[in-house]
């Protein structure tokens, strides 16, 4: 009986040994230990129309693949009781704004055109020689905007490229095409160390052997986009750079699998295998421009913006409170270690009466532990998680509670040119009268 008993103990030590390194490797909490869901089709075929009847392009891409990522989920009803009442915490479910897709947009011939084009533009007028921070100053990188190229603008309007793009979205996010707009669209040039000190390998700087132009970029820190959606289409082939990507902090934790393709990497980042494949994801979703090794790496980058009626009042709003005051934690954490580091200065004349006026007694205060536990990175990191996740889930409102379309900006058809064909027929009759 007794060995019985000792050998039933022994057994459950084991099982407890095993579940404590299971958990290490998988852990049971969400927030913890993500998980990802990818899904490869076999083929993709994608089909465009234009606005006209004249005209109709097909492209047909059999041999690509689509590949889909699910953001894990981090947020549960214990974890946050400062809700917004115009956000609905309680629920449980992801959205489709959980989901980074990776979709072909252009076909080989097609992306071969488009990166040859914005190569010349951008050597001939140098745009790619240093970051732009008029356009973008919190966050700013090599690139042009695209009307500024006028070859690049007329060769993506004849291929179709926003309504293909725009079609994605409304299908994979459940928004009409006509609540889509570019807040911006540009070409980003990211540039890896190596082969900058190679290219500056003979300047005349001797002193300085590690010379590189500090100008050009070879990655891009975490940041959110200004708009609600965004994506990045890969123009050269993925052959010639190593590194790059968009990388995502809910995603850092997770490991590769074969499942994937090739396409996740270690620290969360999403590289495309093949030139003219885009990523689409939100752009509220924290995320950054992983370190280009070596090479250079040419992308597409769009911004596109969602009409008011399908947003949900408050819920951005909640969200960046939130982040806010984990950015204060921040700042005030290194406000005391900079006191710490200088010391301060305490007049004590008004407390010692029997020191002179210029008395003083130098010193630090130490950071106190609510300061340093608010400012904890790990903390802050799920925090901001947590209030992403509730975000994605919140943020684009059912279709059955959305407001009513603006019929005065519907009811016009555009054209290739870009005029309004309604308007155009009003003033030939107006001539004719």
């Amino acid at each position: 009986m007794q060995k019985s008993k000792r050998t039933m103990l022994v057994v459950l030590m084991w099982i407890a040994l095993f579940l404590d390194v299971l958990e290490c490797f998988c852990p049971m909490d969400p927030r913890v230990g993500p998980t990802i869901q990818i899904s490869t089709p076999s083929s993709s075929s994608l089909s465009t129309s234009s606005t006209t009847q004249e005209h109709h392009t097909t492209v047909e891409l059999d041999s690509y693949i689509n590949v889909t990522v699910k953001l894990p989920l981090f947020f549960h009803d214990s974890s946050n009781k400062n809700t917004d009442d115009n956000s609905d915490p309680s629920s449980s479910s992801s959205s489709s704004l959980h989901s980074i897709y990776i979709r072909p947009l252009l076909s080989d011939e097609e992306v071969g055109m488009a990166c040859r084009l914005a190569e010349d533009y951008a050597e001939e007028n140098g745009r790619w020689d240093q970051p732009d921070s008029e356009r973008h100053e919190s966050y700013s990188t090599c690139d042009f905007p695209v009307d500024e190229c006028t070859e690049l603008e007329t060769f993506l309007e004849s291929s179709d490229f926003e309504q293909r793009l725009f079609q994605q979205f409304s299908d994979l996010y459940n928004i009409d095409v006509n609540d889509l707009s570019y807040n911006d669209l540009f070409v980003a040039y990211y540039q890896g160390k190596e082969e900058n000190q190679q290219q500056n390998g003979d300047n005349d700087n001797e002193d300085d052997a590690d010379y590189t132009n500090s100008n050009i970029m070879d990655r891009l820190e975490l940041h959110r986009d200004g708009s609600l959606l965004s994506f990045s289409l890969l123009l050269n082939p993925p052959n010639e750079f190593e590194g790059g990507g968009t990388f995502y902090d809910a995603l850092r934790d997770v490991r590769p699998t074969f499942e994937d393709g090739g396409i996740l990497h270690p620290g969360g980042a999403i590289r495309p295998n093949r030139a003219g494949d885009a990523v689409l994801h939100c752009g509220k979703i924290l995320h950054g421009a992983d370190v280009v090794t070596s090479g250079r790496r040419i992308v597409l980058v769009g911004f596109v913006d969602v009409s008011k009626r399908c947003i949900r009042p408050g819920a951005l709003g909640n969200s960046c409170k939130e982040w806010g005051r984990m950015d204060v934690a921040k700042f005030r954490l290194k406000r005391q270690e900079k006191k710490n580091h200088r010391g301060w200065v305490l007049n004590n004349s008004r407390w010692l009466k029997d020191i002179t006026n210029n008395a003083v007694v130098r010193g630090f205060v130490p950071a106190s532990s609510g300061v340093i536990r608010r400012a904890d990175p790990e903390l802050c990191r799920r925090r901001r998680l947590e209030m992403e996740d509730l975000l994605l889930r919140n943020i684009i409102l059912p279709s059955d509670e959305r407001g009513p379309k603006d019929d005065e900006y519907h009811q016009f058809s555009w054209d290739n040119e870009g005029a309004i064909s309604i308007l155009d027929n009003e003033l030939e009759e107006q001539d004719r009268i």
